[in-house]
């Protein structure tokens, strides 16, 4: 039963301290729904570092990042991706940073290259666009760059 507000400050203090058992249990069971979502990233992360340390593939690399005090975040991954044989990236090996958020593996991390990093699937800023990810924190960017390069190149008449 939801609590009985009145006018005066009293009477509200008083009615939102009568919850109810089962109000209580669901804030309660709320509260530890996101802690052990939290607890869900990090030891999914972590499991999956153990993992890519004992089987990855040849020339790339990604570890959790490492703060001063020397403990480690496994929120955020610093990655290096070899450029493919064959290719104009060949040679090259290009760093990455992966930012996982606490709804990782529900949601994907966030992709970042160096800013000014140059693919037609990265962003000026460095951010990877797919649009497979529905990410619209720089569809903004997006739209100016393909307006800017459109005044570029005007059509030959």
């Amino acid at each position: 039963m939801p609590p009985k507000y009145k006018n005066t400050k009293k009477s509200l203090r008083f009615s939102l301290s009568k919850r109810t058992p089962k109000e209580t249990t669901r804030r309660s069971t709320t509260t530890s729904n996101d802690a052990m979502s939290r607890g869900i990233a990090r030891g999914r992360l972590a499991e999956e570092h153990k993992a890519w340390q004992k089987n990855h593939p040849h020339g790339f690399v990604a570890k959790p990042k490492t703060l001063p005090d020397g403990t480690v975040n496994l929120m955020v991954w610093h990655c290096t991706i070899p450029g493919k044989t064959g290719t104009d990236w060949d040679g090259g090996f290009f760093p990455l940073t992966l930012h996982f958020s606490e709804d990782y593996p529900s949601k994907p991390p966030k992709c970042k290259f160096p800013p000014g990093f140059f693919h037609p699937n990265v962003y000026p800023s460095g951010t990877v666009y797919l649009s497979i990810l529905n990410e619209d924190s720089d569809a903004t960017e997006y739209k100016k760059r393909v307006r800017q390069q459109s005044k570029q190149y005007p059509p030959l008449v």
